[in-house]
């Protein structure tokens, strides 16, 4: 089923489910903030060295692309978390306990 909230449009998942996909995407994130950092370093020496970095550099290009996206995906996730734990029906739905929504909240 699709939820319309504002300008955030998103299909109705299990809490669980959002959870599991925001931890997966934290990871990427800092993953990719890795590569980033390392990428930087990189051209640096290839810089130092007077070698050509345009490769390393559309590299880094994708990357910070990649992190982007990420990071989009994190705030949307974050926002269907947010919908979940302060929507009634999901509650009934889903089973939330008080407590369980007050982790959810948490986690946003």
């Amino acid at each position: 089923m699709l939820r319309n909230s504002g300008l955030l449009a998103f299909a109705a998942m299990h809490p669980d489910l959002i959870l599991a996909n925001l931890d997966t995407a934290e990871r990427h994130i800092a993953s990719n903030r890795k590569k980033i950092t390392e990428q930087i370093t990189f051209i640096a020496w290839l810089n130092w060295l007077r070698k050509d970095s345009t490769g390393a550099k559309a590299l880094l290009r994708e990357f910070e692309m990649r992190l982007a996206a990420h990071i989009t995906d994190r705030e949307r996730l974050r926002a269907q978390l947010a919908y979940v734990a302060s929507s009634g029906e999901q509650t009934a739905r889903h089973g939330l306990t008080e407590t369980r929504i007050l982790k959810l909240r948490a986690a946003v």
